[in-house]
C-alpha cells in the first residue's frame, strides 16, 4: 500500500511539474496493475540479438516487480494503442523518437508519447543500456553479480519520462575474478559496462569493446606472426648485445611484419574498435646507434612511438579508419617531442599512483608524476585510453582504503581525452575487500564519470547493508581518516606495515563492525554481507596474532579475543564467497587451513612458541610464525607446508634463490617500543648435494649466510641474523644462496628482541 500510494505521488507531481498545456500529453502510463497488464511490447522488424534481449530483461523484471506479464510482439500494425517499443524503427519515428548519429552505438533515449513508452538507441547496445536505465528509475539494482534487488510494486504507474543518456566513455572495463564465471557476464551489461576483464560478451547481451588479438605486451608475438623466426638485426640491442626480450623499433623489416600482422587481424575482425601493438613487459629499450640518436633528440620514449607512427601509418592504407593503440608504460609512458597520428591511442598506465589521495590532487611526488605525463600527452595523442588499478595486490583481504580516488580518477582521466579506462581489480581470486562495493561504483562511474562518488557508495551501503549501513559508513570512514590528514603512498602493492593500520585503529575499527553485527541479527542474507564487510579486520587480527600491539589493543576495546572464533568467521567467509586467493598470486587454501589449525593450539589463551623461546619474557618479544609474515607474492603450490617439527606445525618452504619471501616490520607493530632490535630466524634444511652456503637472510642492519652443514641434521635451528634500527620500511628477506646446494630451506617462525 504504502509503495503504491508513493508510486501515485510521484507520477502525480511529475506531471503537475509540466505547463498547463503539456500535462494533457503526458498521462500516467499505467503499465501494470495486480498482476495485470494492457501493454504490449513492439521489437523493431529487424530487431538486433541485443534488442531481443533488452525485451526479455523488460519484460522478465516487469514481471518480478508486479506479477504481470507483458506479451512481446514484432513491428505490430498497427501500434496498440498501449505499447512498450523497445529498439528503433518507423514506429519509434512516427512518434517522434530518432535515433541519431550523436547517440553513437550506445546512447539512449526513454520516452512517454502520449500512452506509449518508446525505449531506443544506437546499435549494439543503445536500446539494452535505455532498458536498464528505465529499469533502474524503478528501483531495480544489481548490486554485484549474485544479489540483486526488484521492488514489488503491485501498480506501476510511469509517470512522463524524457531521458537522454551517451556514455562519457568508448570502453568502460573492470576486471574481478566475479566476472570469470560465465553466468556472470549479465551483471556487466545491466550495469552498463562494454568490457569484463579479457572474457567476452555475447551479441546476446550487446558484446563487447575488446580489440581482437592480444590485448597487451604483444610486439615480438605479431612480428613472428608476419616472418616466424626475427633476424638478429630485429631484436633490440640493449647493453650491448641483442636481446631477445624485446625488438628493434627503427628496424623497417619489424614496421613492416607489424603492418602484415595488423592488417590481417583488421580483414579477420572487421568490427573491431581498435587493435593493440604494445612493447613487451620489461625495460629493454633498444639502444641501437639509431634508436639511440632518436631518444636523444626526442626522448627516450621517441623511438617507440616513432615506430607506432608509422604502423599505424601503414595499417591506415590498407584499412581505412583503423586505429592503432599502445601502452604509455614504463619506459614508453612519457610522450616524445613528436605528435602522434590522430589514429593512434595511447594506453596510459598509471601503476605508480598513489590510490589514497585523488590524482586531481597531486599532492605527493607520484601523483604530481602521473599527472605531468598526462597533462603533457595532452598536446601528442588525440585520444587515450587507461589502464589503472584497484585493490592491493598483496593482500586482497586487508583494508585498502582507496575509496577517495576511486571515482575522483575515473573523472579525472576522462577530463583528460581518455576514451576508454580498463580498471585491473583483484582478478586472481574472488571476495575481496569490499568487492561488491567497489564493481558497483565503478561500473557507475564509468558510465557517468561526474557523478559524485560519496553518494554512489551511500547509495550502496543503503541499498545493500540496509540497518546496518551506518556502521559500515563510520567503518569506512575511520580507515580512510588516515590519509585525509597524512600525504602517505598508498601503491598497488601495500604490505602490513601501511601507516593507516594503527592498532587503535583495529581496536576501534573493531568495535564499530560489532555495531553492524548486532544491526544484522535476524536476517541471514544481510548477516553474510555484514561477515564480508568484517573480514578485513580478522584478517589483521589473524595475521598479527595474540601476541601482537593491535591484538592487545583490540581486546582493550572490546574485551578478550578468541582466535577460533576469529578463524572460524574467517572461514565462514570464505566458504560464502568462494575466496581462493589471499594475494596476487597467493592461493588461499593453505592461509585458512592454517587459521584453524592455529586456532585449535591457541585454545585456552595458550601462548603458541618455539622451544627456543619456553619461558622467555614475551612482553619483550615479538613473534611471527610463518603464516603471519608479509610476504605477499607467494602462493606457488607446496610453498606452504604442514610441518610436524615446526612451532606451529606449519612451515614456509623457500625453494628458490630469489628475493620473494620478505616481511616488512611495522614501526607501529613489532618493532615499537625500542629504536634497535636483534631479529632471529628458526629455519631447517631440505636435501644438500653440498657443503657450501644454503641460504641467505638479511635486513638493513645485517646478513647471515648459513652453510649446508649447520642443516644437515634436518632439524629446525635458530640464527641470528643481526641487529637494525627501526625505520619506516624496514625489511627482512630470505632466499636459497644456491638451489644447487639445497633443494629448500623451511622458515618455522622469526621473532624480535630489543637490543641494548
Amino acid at each position: 500500500m504504502v509503495t503504491r500510494c508513493i508510486t501515485r505521488i510521484l507520477a502525480a507531481l511529475a506531471a503537475l511539474s509540466a505547463p498547463a498545456a503539456a500535462r494533457s500529453l503526458m498521462p500516467v502510463l499505467p503499465l501494470a496493475d495486480e498482476g495485470h497488464s494492457d501493454y504490449v511490447v513492439v521489437l523493431p522488424a529487424d530487431p538486433t540479438a541485443g534488442e531481443a534481449w533488452a525485451a526479455a530483461e523488460f519484460v522478465d523484471h516487469v514481471e518480478k516487480m508486479t506479477g504481470a506479464r507483458l506479451p512481446v510482439t514484432t513491428a505490430a500494425d498497427p501500434l496498440p494503442e498501449r505499447a512498450v517499443l523497445i529498439g528503433a524503427g518507423p514506429h519509434a519515428a512516427a512518434l517522434g523518437v530518432e535515433v541519431d548519429d550523436a547517440l553513437g552505438g550506445e546512447g539512449f533515449i526513454v520516452r512517454t508519447v502520449g500512452n506509449r513508452l518508446v525505449i531506443a538507441g544506437g546499435r549494439p547496445r543503445g536500446t539494452l543500456y535505455g532498458v536498464y536505465a528505465f529499469l533502474e528509475h524503478l528501483g531495480v539494482r544489481w548490486w554485484t553479480p549474485t544479489e540483486t534487488v526488484v521492488p514489488r510494486r503491485p501498480r506501476l504507474l510511469v509517470e512522463p519520462l524524457d531521458m537522454r543518456e551517451v556514455p562519457a566513455l568508448e570502453t568502460r572495463n573492470i576486471m574481478y575474478a566475479e566476472g570469470f564465471d560465465p553466468a556472470s557476464t549479465v551483471w556487466y551489461v545491466r550495469n552498463r559496462l562494454n568490457g569484463n576483464g579479457w572474457q567476452p560478451i555475447e551479441a546476446q547481451y550487446g558484446g563487447d569493446s575488446l580489440s581482437a588479438g592480444i590485448q597487451g605486451h604483444n610486439s615480438i608475438d605479431l612480428v613472428e606472426q608476419a616472418v616466424g623466426t626475427l633476424a638478429e638485426d630485429m631484436w633490440a640491442l640493449y647493453r650491448g648485445e641483442r636481446s631477445h626480450e624485446e625488438i628493434c623499433p627503427s628496424s623497417d623489416a619489424v614496421v613492416d611484419a607489424c603492418v602484415a600482422s595488423l592488417v590481417k587481424l583488421y580483414r579477420e575482425h572487421p568490427d573491431t574498435p581498435y587493435l593493440m601493438l604494445a612493447h613487451e613487459d620489461n625495460d629493454a629499450a633498444c639502444q641501437c646507434p639509431e634508436c639511440a640518436e632518436i631518444a636523444k633528440t626526442s626522448g627516450r620514449s621517441a623511438p617507440w612511438w616513432r615506430l607506432v607512427n608509422r604502423v599505424a601509418e601503414g595499417v591506415a592504407e590498407e584499412i581505412p579508419g583503423a586505429r592503432i593503440a599502445s601502452d604509455a608504460y614504463g619506459w614508453t609512458r612519457t610522450p616524445p617531442a613528436f605528435k602522434l597520428r590522430d589514429n593512434v591511442i595511447i594506453r596510459f598506465a598509471p601503476i605508480e599512483a598513489d590510490f589514497a589521495h585523488p590524482l586531481a590532487a597531486a599532492g605527493n611526488p607520484e601523483n604530481k608524476a602521473v599527472c605531468q605525463d598526462i597533462e603533457a600527452w595532452a598536446p601528442k595523442a588525440s585520444a587515450a585510453m587507461i589502464w589503472s588499478y584497484v585493490g592491493n595486490r598483496a593482500h586482497y583481504l586487508m583494508p585498502n582504503p582507496d575509496f577517495d580516488s576511486l571515482v575522483s580518477n575515473i573523472r579525472f582521466f576522462a577530463d583528460h581525452k581518455a576514451v576508454g579506462i580498463f580498471q585491473q581489480g583483484t582478478h586472481v581470486g574472488p571476495g575481496t575487500e569490499f568487492v561488491g562495493l567497489r564493481m558497483w561504483v565503478q561500473a557507475r562511474a564509468l558510465w557517468n564519470p561526474h557523478l559524485d562518488g560519496g553518494a554512489l557508495i551511500k547509495e550502496f551501503l543503503e541499498g545493500y547493508y540496509g540497518p546496518a549501513a551506518p556502521a559500515i559508513a563510520e567503518y569506512i570512514d575511520l580507515m580512510h581518516r588516515y590519509g585525509r590528514e597524512h600525504n602517505y603512498h598508498l601503491g598497488r602493492v601495500t604490505r602490513m606495515n601501511a601507516p593507516f593500520l594503527q592498532p587503535d585503529m583495529i581496536a576501534q575499527a573493531e568495535a564499530i563492525l560489532r555495531k553492524a553485527d548486532a544491526a544484522a541479527a535476524g536476517d541471514p542474507a544481510l548477516q553474510r554481507r555484514v561477515r564480508q564487510a568484517h573480514m578485513p579486520i580478522w584478517y589483521v587480527l589473524a595475521k598479527r596474532g595474540p601476541l601482537s600491539r593491535t591484538w592487545k589493543a583490540t581486546e582493550q576495546v572490546n574485551g578478550p579475543l578468541d582466535f577460533a572464533a576469529l578463524a572460524a568467521s574467517l572461514n565462514r567467509v570464505a566458504a560464502d564467497y568462494r575466496i581462493t586467493a589471499v594475494a596476487d598470486p597467493e592461493a588461499a587454501e593453505p592461509f585458512f587451513q592454517w587459521l584453524t589449525d592455529y586456532g585449535r593450539l591457541c585454545a585456552g589463551g595458550r601462548a603458541v612458541l618455539p622451544r627456543e623461546l619456553a619461558g622467555a619474557d614475551l612482553s619483550a618479544i615479538r613473534l611471527l610464525q610463518a603464516r603471519q609474515i608479509d610476504s605477499g607474492w607467494l602462493g606457488r603450490e607446496g610453498w606452504w607446508v604442514r610441518d610436524e617439527a615446526a612451532s606451529d606445525g606449519w612451515a614456509l618452504k623457500v625453494p628458490v634463490s630469489s628475493w620473494l619471501i620478505q616481511h616488512h616490520f611495522s614501526p607501529l607493530e613489532e618493532c615499537a617500543g625500542a629504536d634497535r632490535f636483534r631479529l632471529f630466524i628458526r629455519v631447517r634444511g631440505g636435501a644438500a648435494t653440498g657443503d657450501w652456503a644454503a641460504f641467505v637472510c638479511g635486513t638493513r642492519g645485517g646478513t647471515v649466510e648459513v652453510d649446508a652443514a649447520a642443516l644437515s641434521d634436518g632439524a629446525y635451528h635458530v640464527f641470528e641474523v643481526g641487529t637494525f634500527e627501526v625505520a619506516d620500511d624496514m625489511m627482512m628477506y630470505i632466499a636459497l644462496s644456491r638451489p644447487t646446494v639445497m633443494d629448500a630451506v623451511y622458515l618455522d617462525c622469526l621473532w624480535l628482541e630489543p637490543a641494548p
